[in-house]
């Protein structure tokens, strides 16, 4: 064990020479990682100007409704249109 992860060779050596592999370079690609980064980043962008869309399109502001008047139908159906917002979204960057 070398700070907490197990090192070990890889079973197929590459052009006869054996690789040098971790367990935790096996199950996490640096390439997946930095696309699910981005993409995260971007949804939540994207969700973010939708929202801002949404806030301007209804009257008044959703922020003063919400937590000063306590308008809980209002608090609902902004929660709903933020959670359709993120199902088209990832529908979108997953395929």
């Amino acid at each position: 064990m070398y700070r907490g992860v197990a090192l070990r060779f890889c079973p197929s050596p590459k052009n006869g020479v054996p690789l040098r592999c971790t367990l935790l370079m096996e199950y996490l690609n640096l390439k997946a990682l930095t696309a699910s980064v981005v993409y995260s980043v971007l949804g939540i962008v994207i969700l973010m100007i939708s929202f801002y869309v949404f806030n301007k399109l209804t009257p008044g502001t959703l922020r003063r409704e919400i937590l000063e008047e306590h308008n809980t139908a209002l608090a609902i159906i902004a929660a709903a249109f933020m959670l359709a917002v993120a199902l088209i979204i990832s529908a979108a960057i997953h395929g």
